[in-house]
């Protein structure tokens, strides 16, 4: 009888110890990686999420909906003006202009005024550079500004060149009350592309008279150049022409008079006007470059040659002083 019990406990201990290396076997087979049987973990697949669908309407009047995985607005694209008033929809911050600038957008219809509002380029030092009237646009015969709705509009501003490689783009409510409460703006800061080429133009040898109030700027080909101030009394005008080997030709005359006297000129064919100031006109006289003059054919190659560069040099035309 003991030696059955016996044997029954021993085949019981056996199957025991079988059952715990078994299970000690199969915890070492799942938990160890070797390098001929790696063991890949199978991320779990998620859910789909399914928002509801709604629309939010931005204020530059475009729609976003709502995204996954946590149903919330997608964001409005960045707009460039004053939300709920203005947006610029051809330009951005900083973005490179030449003249005529092209600005196109949408604004609400209180900031019109007749359909219009004004548009001002500005240089970096705030001197007004050129304006016009940003006009509504309309795209059927049922449109109309007198809403409070967005319109779009459109203008083109030619301004005179600048003085400094950044500057603004200036929008403004027109306001025709006296309520000066009322009046809104916007300005978008821009570079100028054409300072570029100003640039380039440091190099050049330069020519002050700061006794009629104004500079500029000579390319290398020009060296040997001569410049003679009338000594006339009602004359205030510089000469540049070229003496050694050459006639005596005026290429180039810088000349200053009064408004007043530049209004009461008849014939202003052969002049060009390059700036003012609050009472005076600057502009050059029979300027060959600008009006494709060859001095009656009198011109030699070399001076025409010099001719064909008076428009550049009219560009570096700078007042020195207010006179």
């Amino acid at each position: 009888m003991n030696k059955k019990i016996s044997t029954i406990l021993a085949f019981s201990v056996i199957i025991i110890l079988a059952i715990f290396l078994t299970g000690i076997s199969f915890y070492l087979w799942k938990g160890i990686k070797t390098e001929n049987n790696p063991i890949i973990n199978i991320p779990k697949k998620n859910k789909p999420v399914a928002c509801t669908e709604e629309a939010k309407i931005c204020p530059d009047g475009s729609a976003v909906s709502r995204i996954a995985p946590n149903c919330e607005f997608a964001p409005c694209p960045e707009i460039v003006g004053i939300a709920n008033k203005i947006i610029i929809t051809s330009l951005k911050p900083n973005d490179e202009i030449a003249s005529p600038v092209l600005i196109l957008g949408s604004a609400v219809g209180g900031w019109f005024f007749e359909g219009d509002f004004p548009g001002e380029v500005y240089d970096d030092n705030d001197k007004k550079l050129g304006s016009h009237f940003c006009s509504f646009i309309s795209k059927s015969e049922n449109d109309t500004w007198m809403t409070e709705d967005f319109v779009d509009f459109r203008c083109e501003i030619n301004f005179s060149e600048p003085k400094t490689e950044k500057g603004y783009l200036l929008f403004k409510k027109d306001n025709p009350s006296d309520m000066r409460e009322l009046d809104e703006e916007f300005k978008l800061p821009v570079k100028f592309s054409n300072i570029i080429e100003k640039t380039n133009l440091l190099d050049w040898r330069s020519y002050k008279n700061e006794k009629i109030g104004f500079g500029l700027g000579f390319p290398e080909s020009w060296k040997g150049y001569t410049a003679n101030e009338s000594n006339q009394p009602n004359d205030k005008s510089v000469c540049f022409s070229f003496r050694n080997n050459h006639q005596p030709f005026c290429l180039i005359t810088i000349r200053v008079v009064t408004k007043k006297e530049w209004n009461n000129t008849a014939n202003k064919s052969a002049l060009t006007k390059i700036t003012e100031d609050a009472d005076k006109v600057y502009y050059c006289d029979g300027c060959c470059g600008q009006k494709n003059d060859t001095g009656g054919g009198q011109f030699d190659a070399f001076q025409q040659a010099r001719c064909d560069e008076a428009e550049k040099i009219l560009q570096t035309f700078e007042l020195l002083i207010n006179k």
